[in-house]
């Protein structure tokens, strides 16, 4: 019998406890769970947001999606292709962005990822209008735009690289790494991409007002390398990918801090600021940044950046839940995206340090449920003008959804192919 390429990691009381969790987090969404919205949000944005990949539907959709996978039966595929058609509708009804994450883009991602995991696919390619739509937008659009992961071109070659290999999206590829050439800085350490002003926080803003530069996979730098990473596998536009990923990786590495530092690499650069050492998260800090680097390791056959990735993930691996800056569950900033980033690259890379550091993360995200709060026993924290407060969310990047899907991957042997999303899908074994 051939050896599954993923491996689920949990087994005795760990394993018993994530699948109830996973059992309440199924049923909270079959009791029909409401993405959360802002107060301030407008009607027409709430409609839109509830059908995102983010925070509604989409992200929903895709859960039910690998929960039907890992043997859930018909009633989780119902459900899933419920949400996944009220998402779909509600991008046709809605005025919505083309960002991966809170655009229609990502609803179309959720859509073509499924299609033979969750439903067979019509003949009729219903999405070729949609290629051409994000196209457009992608050779049109005017600097200074986004050119991240969550609302810019990155997250867009996201969903392009789902359509492969249709013309049409491997057009929009092309274009993107033309744009994404085309407003490069190149200088001594490499090549990067600025964060243009009309972009960055204003608590940022107020330090560098003529932009900086990320170092965090949500809207930095290393959501390039990963997307050039696989645009080089994929075999699309190799000419102009490989000398992209060559700079990007050789100013990435030139950012690291001193040695005896929180964290290998900082949250932010500017000129104007000294860099400052980064939480421990995907959205921004070293096990993000270690996923891009191994990735790019992978596909250009690098031992150097090989050890400069792994280097990063044992650091990230090694840092106290003291410092880490982990204050709840969820995927993007929380433990379950620690504890999922290092169970990919333990299983990418076969170190077994990082196999550890996996399984520390899922006791945090386990014992971080509390039965009866929440949707499947877990609340998250959100910042607001009179400090902390702690919410119920859904959602796929800062609530529920996010939590399940990692809880999924450390109890089955279907790969987490959904992580495509979040640019951390370093192939198993690749780079061992």
């Amino acid at each position: 019998m051939a050896t599954p390429v993923w491996r689920p990691i949990l087994s005795g009381e760990a394993l018993a406890s994530a699948r109830e969790a996973l059992t309440d987090i199924t049923a909270s969404l079959a009791a029909g769970a409401s993405p959360r919205a802002r107060e301030d949000w407008s009607p027409e944005l709430v409609r839109a947001r509830a059908a995102t990949l983010s925070d509604g539907f989409a992200g929903q959709a895709l859960y039910c999606g690998y929960l039907h996978q890992a043997g859930g039966g018909r009633q989780a595929a119902d459900l899933g292709l419920a949400l996944l058609n009220r998402a779909i509708e509600t991008a046709g009804a809605e005025r919505m962005p083309p960002g991966l994450y809170g655009g229609f883009s990502g609803i179309a991602w959720v859509a073509n990822h499924l299609a033979g995991r969750l439903y067979e696919p019509d003949e009729d390619d219903p999405y070729e209008e949609t290629d051409g739509v994000l196209h457009d937008y992608a050779r049109h659009a005017r600097w200074p735009f986004q050119y991240e992961l969550l609302n810019g071109l990155v997250g867009i070659g996201v969903y392009a690289l789902e359509r492969l290999p249709r013309a049409s999206g491997r057009q929009c590829l092309e274009t993107i790494v033309d744009r994404l050439a085309e407003v490069a800085q190149r200088g001594r350490d490499g090549i990067t991409w600025l964060t243009p002003s009309a972009f960055v926080g204003e608590h940022r803003l107020e330090q560098a007002p003529q932009g900086g530069y990320y170092l965090g996979m949500a809207h930095g730098v290393p959501g390039v390398v990963s997307l050039l990473a696989a645009l080089w596998a994929a075999d699309v536009a190799r000419d102009r990918v490989g000398p992209l990923l060559e700079g990007a990786v050789s100013w990435l590495l030139a950012q690291s801090l001193p040695a005896g530092s929180l964290s290998r690499f900082p949250l932010w650069w500017s000129a104007e600021t000294k860099p400052t050492p980064s939480r421990l998260a995907w959205c921004y800090g070293d096990p993000g940044v270690a996923a891009s680097l191994l990735w790019a390791a992978a596909a250009l056959e690098r031992d150097d950046w090989r050890r400069e990735g792994l280097a990063t993930a044992l650091a990230a691996a090694r840092r106290p839940l003291a410092t880490s800056g982990v204050r709840d569950a969820g995927l993007c900033h929380g433990s379950a995206g620690v504890a999922h980033i290092f169970n990919r690259l333990y299983q990418a890379t076969g170190e077994e340090e990082l196999g550890r550091a996996a399984l520390f993360w899922y006791e945090q995200l386990l014992a971080a449920r509390t039965p009866g709060e929440g949707h499947g026993g877990y609340m998250f924290e959100r910042i607001g003008a009179d400090g902390a407060f702690r919410v119920s969310d859904p959602g796929f990047l800062n609530g529920t959804v996010g939590v399940g899907l990692v809880l999924l991957a450390a109890t089955t042997a279907v790969e987490p192919a959904w992580d495509r999303a979040l640019l951390t899908s370093v192939p198993p074994r690749a780079c061992g």
